[in-house]
């Protein structure tokens, strides 16, 4: 597997660690444990809490990553899906532009 995948993998695992529980428990355990099993054993992410993610350092695989998780598990209802969907595309036109 590429490293930069690991990479995201780990860098998403960090931060769902980092989450509340309330945004934690949405999702499924089988995740998690996937991103602890498939992330890169010898790299140790530095996210700082206390800095939006936006501002840091992340790779495209984890924004992406995160996403997903977001659209999957954190949207609250179907409006807040189609929101957020709505943004991504907005955000892809603005990227091909």
């Amino acid at each position: 597997m590429r490293e930069n995948i690991k990479k995201a993998y780990s860098e998403v695992y960090r931060i769902i660690n980092l989450l509340e529980n309330d945004f934690r428990n949405k999702i499924p355990i089988k995740l998690i444990e996937f991103f602890d099993r498939e992330k890169l054993p010898t790299y140790v992410p530095e996210i700082n809490p206390n800095i939006p993610l936006e501002e840091q350092d992340l790779q495209q695989d984890t924004i992406s990553i995160l996403a997903m998780l977001k659209l999957h598990y954190w949207c609250k209802d179907k409006d807040e899906k189609e929101n957020f969907l709505k943004l991504l595309k907005d955000n892809e036109k603005t990227y091909q532009d």
